[in-house]
This record gives structure tokens, C-alpha cells and sequence, in this order.
């Protein structure tokens, strides 16, 4: 509504007058003001005292939620104070029984606005991240050829052709993994319970594990948001390691188990998976989460990772990268020989 209140000489649209009302019947301002039947007058009734206004002149305030008109003597208003208000479409009056309604409908407008703001800004952060990842692949892919084009040097054109074609082919494969995985998450350490060859019940027996992982690290994830889940590696693989005691032992090493989950579900899962270190549990702590990445992109940041250990540590140890191309891990050796410590598969 454009104007907060009016007179009855403010109301007629075009030289005609609205159609007259009856005392008893409600006022609807913008409906009657669109009639264009040749009647003089229309009486507005007061919602406190009930009195009729059918003179030119006559004050009153229209409530701009209910639309009921309201005398100014009921209001308490003065007449020069109404002038001053009269036609002011930045002083809008609600009466005593729709002011909060009123102002619970801009409150949820407000809040309808900050969510979308918040969602926007929240949208705008993913996207920009995103970004910032796939030129980082890109970069990494550039680097990559550049050391392989480094190695064809010196052959003959028709060698020439052959390499560049297969550098292509490299660099897309890896690209088209990369984004095949973006959504897939790296389960080590689970151990398997079953030694059976039954598909549905070794997938049930992962499903319930996934499922613990998840509710020990505080946060919910419903099924339709688990795409996938399943087991890769070669089974009854073994390693020797270093035990508290200092004795060497042979242990079983589970195979990975590789989730793909929404996009959503996999960033809530990330965000909390330190939480498995400091489990209460020897359980939990022993498994790791990692995003599941590319071979080469896998033995790039376990090398960086390890180097940076390193830097960190004493003169007296070293991080290196260890174990089969399906079982790669960080362990922490003394210089000069034996493991101290090992993690799980990166």
C-alpha cells in the first residue's frame, strides 16, 4: 500500500468516488478504489468506536495489515500531527491487534534474506575452492609433462609424435580419474572379520563398519547419501613390524575399503576425521581417512609429508615413504636403521 492513511476526498480515482459502504460492512481500499461506478460517497466505520465517516475531511488512519480504518480521536492523535504523518508512505501504522504480526512478518523477511545471503556466500566459498583445486591439478599435470617431454628429447619426429600422443593420453587419464574420485573416501586400517567369499555379507559387515567410523567421529550420515562401498587390494597380505615390546611381528593388512558418498556427506566426513586420533578407543585410533586420490598424486603428498616430518624431527630420525604400490606409508626410522614408528596408508 502506498499511503499509510487517508481522507475521503484523497480516494477518488479518476473523477469518480468509490461506491458507498454500509457502517456494518468492511472497507477495502484498494478494491473499491478500481470501481468505476458514479456513486458520491463511501462510509468508513471506526474498529474502536464504531462511528460512521462519510464526510469530506473526516480523520482516520488505515491499518496497512488488517486494512481497517481507525479515527484519530480513538487514537489520541491531534489533528496537526496527522497532517504532518498524512501521505507519508515511510510512516506506516499498524493497530494494536496486527503490529506483531507485522513485525513477525519483516522479521521472517529478514531472516528468509540472511539465510539466502549465507547460502550465497556459502556457495560462492565452495566454488572458489574448487577453483583453486582444479588449477592446482593443472599445475601438477603441467609439471608432469614438462618432465616427461623433458625425457623424449632427442628422438627421431616420427618418436616425437609417438611420446607426445602418449603424454596426452597420461595427462587426460589422470585428469579424468582425479574427477572420478572427488567424491570417494579412503577407509585403511579396518580390519576384516570375515573370511568368507559371500558378497552380501562381507558388504554388510563393511557397511557396519563405515557406519561405527562415522558415529565415533560425532556426526550423522543417512544411507541414500552412502553411493558406494567396497574393498580393493589383494587379501591376505602381510607385513613385519616393530610391536611396543620391540619385538618384530607378522601382521594381516586389510585392504582399503573406498567409499563414494554425496558431496555434501563426504565434506562433513573429512571435516571431523582427525577426531579418529583421539579416540577413547585403540580401535579407532588405528584407522585412517584419507581422500582417495590418483597413484601419483598419492606418492606426491606422502613424500611431501614425509619431508616435512622430517624437517620437524630430531637429527637422530627420518620420515620415509615405504611399502608396496597398493600399501604406500609413512614410517619413522632411526638414521642408520630401524623403524620407530609407522602410520597407516596414506
Amino acid at each position: 500500500m502506498d499511503s499509510m492513511r487517508f481522507t475521503l476526498d484523497s480516494v477518488d480515482l479518476e473523477g469518480k468516488h468509490m461506491p458507498p459502504k454500509t457502517s456494518n460492512e468492511k472497507v477495502d481500499f484498494f478494491k473499491s478504489s478500481q470501481r468505476k461506478a458514479s456513486v458520491s460517497k463511501v462510509a468508513w466505520t471506526c474498529m474502536d468506536c464504531d462511528q460512521s465517516f462519510t464526510k469530506d475531511g473526516d480523520m482516520l488512519l488505515l491499518c496497512q495489515y488488517c486494512e481497517k480504518p481507525k479515527c484519530i480521536t480513538c487514537l489520541g492523535l491531534s489533528k496537526a500531527f496527522y497532517k504532518q504523518v498524512s501521505g507519508r508512505a515511510n510512516f506506516p501504522w499498524f493497530c494494536d491487534i496486527c503490529v506483531g504480526k507485522a513485525i513477525g512478518s519483516v522479521k521472517t523477511s529478514k531472516s528468509i534474506e540472511d539465510q539466502c545471503h549465507d547460502f550465497l556466500s556459502k556457495f560462492q566459498e565452495k566454488v572458489e575452492t574448487r577453483l583453486v583445486d582444479i588449477e592446482k591439478d593443472v599445475k601438477e599435470v603441467k609439471q608432469e609433462l614438462a618432465g616427461l617431454k623433458q625425457v623424449k628429447d632427442g628422438t627421431d619426429g616420427k618418436g616425437e609424435a609417438v611420446a607426445s600422443e602418449n603424454i596426452a593420453k597420461q595427462a587426460t587419464t589422470e585428469i579424468q580419474s582425479r574427477f572420478d574420485r572427488r567424491n570417494n573416501i579412503a577407509f585403511y586400517g579396518i580390519k576384516e572379520k570375515n573370511k568368507s567369499n559371500l558378497k552380501e555379507e562381507c558388504e554388510k559387515l563393511g557397511n557396519d563398519c563405515i557406519n561405527d567410523i562415522i558415529t565415533e567421529i560425532g556426526i550423522h550420515v543417512h544411507s541414500e547419501e552412502i553411493k558406494n562401498l567396497k574393498r580393493f587390494g589383494k587379501k591376505g597380505l602381510t607385513r613385519v613390524i616393530e610391536n611396543k615390546d620391540g619385538n618384530k611381528e607378522e601382521v594381516e593388512v586389510p585392504r582399503v575399503i573406498i567409499g563414494t558418498f554425496t558431496e555434501e556427506a563426504k565434506i562433513r566426513i573429512m571435516k571431523n576425521a582427525h577426531k579418529l586420533s583421539s579416540s577413547k578407543s585403540d580401535h579407532f585410533r588405528t584407522i585412517g581417512i584419507k581422500h582417495d586420490m590418483t597413484k601419483d598424486k598419492r606418492d606426491k603428498d606422502l613424500k611431501k609429508e614425509a619431508k616435512d616430518r622430517t624437517e620437524k624431527e630430531t637429527e637422530k630420525f627420518v620420515h620415509v615413504v615405504r611399502g608396496m604400490p597398493w600399501e604406500r606409508r609413512i614410517v619413522k626410522v632411526r638414521k642408520g636403521g630401524g623403524v620407530v614408528a609407522q602410520t597407516h596408508p596414506g
